[in-house]
This record gives C-alpha cells, structure tokens and sequence, in this order.
C-alpha cells in the first residue's frame, strides 16, 4: 500500500484517546504534497538506503555510545543490534514509499514504546539527523561521483532532487507520527494518574494515611 492506496488512521483505543485522538495519515501525505509519484522518486534511491544505511546507523549508534544520556536506555551491546535491526525493518517501509497498515503499526509502536521509557524527542529526532546527514551525502556522492556538481549525473538533476527531497520529506513524516504517538501516550498517562488521584478511594486513602495511629498499630 502506498500513497495512492487508502490512508489509515492511527487511533488509540475507544475509552482511552490522546489529545490528539486521530493521526489521519492522509491528511499529512497531502498537506506534504507527498504523493504517488513522490513515492515513486523515493524508490529509486531504494537500492542506496539499503546499501547506506547500515553505515548511517553504526554513525548513529557510535554518537549514542558517546552520549550518556541516550546510552541509559540500552541495556548492552545485543540490545543495540536489536534495535539497529528493527530500525534497518523500518526504513524499508520508507525507502518502498508505502505508507501503510504495517507502516503505522510500527509507527505506534515506535511512539508507544519512547513513551513509556521516556526517550525523549530531541533524541530520536537528533538520530536521524546523522542518518539523514549520512544518506544525503552518499547520494550526492553517487549521483555526481568524483566530478562533483559538474560531472554528468546518474539521474538528471531535476528527478534527483525530487528524489532527495521526497525523502526527506518521509523522515520528517516518521518523525511527525511517532512523536505525535509519544505525546498522545503522555497526555493518556497524564490523565490516568488525574483520574487516580481525584477517584474516592484515593481521598479515603489520602485521609486515613494523615491520621494519628497509636504506636502499637502500623501505619498504612
């Protein structure tokens, strides 16, 4: 399924919607001017994601090695090459331009699971900068080889910025989702713990926890 196909809504469940309660799929493909035959230019640098990206991805994880504050959240070197191949899944979604079913689930995934260990944005957005900054300059570099811009390109100039640019245009979409999953998760947390707190029992408890026991009793 790809943008020409039906756009899915990323929902929460009945009972338990975030602030945002739908992420129409559609709606940002459109408002992008990320369609067909966007999707189609993203394709043809499939087979440069697929070769590149390992190398953007060892570029990621090197940084996060160095960063302490990011490193917290992996407990070991195998927890690393897991998500390294989870995220190597994900991008073929992206560089296939399909925007579908499986592409969402794994979206609320993505969110869901930051959310619940508390990866902040800055830092899953700060990743795919240095993928991104990687898999640009290895097209650029492709395309115009040694020669630079003044050597004959493998794709004519104007279908290879509209292939660079339609990719860019994907990651920021996956960013977009998956951190829109992260605060709807949030808002979701938030409201339970309001709701916890403002239930009966929870003031009966707050009450009886206050009083004085006498010493031969424990307190609650």
């Amino acid at each position: 399924m790809t943008a020409s196909s039906r756009h899915t809504e990323m929902s929460h469940p009945p009972g338990d919607r975030g602030g945002r309660k739908q992420q129409d799929i559609g709606g940002r493909l459109q408002f992008m001017q990320l369609d067909a035959n966007s999707c189609a230019s993203i394709r043809t640098l499939k087979s440069l994601v697929e070769r590149e990206l390992p190398v953007g991805l060892d570029k990621f994880y090197a940084q996060l090695r160095q960063s302490p504050e990011v490193k917290r959240f992996f407990s070991s070197e195998e927890h690393i090459a897991r998500a390294k191949g989870a995220q190597m899944g994900h991008w073929t979604n992206i560089s296939n331009g399909d925007f579908g079913d499986d592409y969402v689930q794994k979206i609320r995934t993505i969110g869901t699971v930051h959310a619940r260990i508390g990866l902040e944005p800055q830092w899953y957005i700060g990743g795919y900068a240095i993928i991104l900054d990687h898999l640009i300059t290895a097209a650029v570099e492709q395309n115009y080889g040694k020669g630079g811009m003044f050597s004959k390109p493998a794709m004519k100039t104007g279908d290879f910025a509209k292939a660079l640019a339609s990719l860019v245009k994907a990651v920021m979409l996956d960013m977009d989702l998956a951190i829109s999953v992260y605060i709807d998760e949030a808002e979701i947390a938030k409201k339970r713990l309001r709701r916890r707190r403002s239930s009966p029992s929870a003031d009966w408890y707050a009450a009886v926890s206050a009083r004085p026991w006498p010493r031969s009793l424990p307190r609650m």
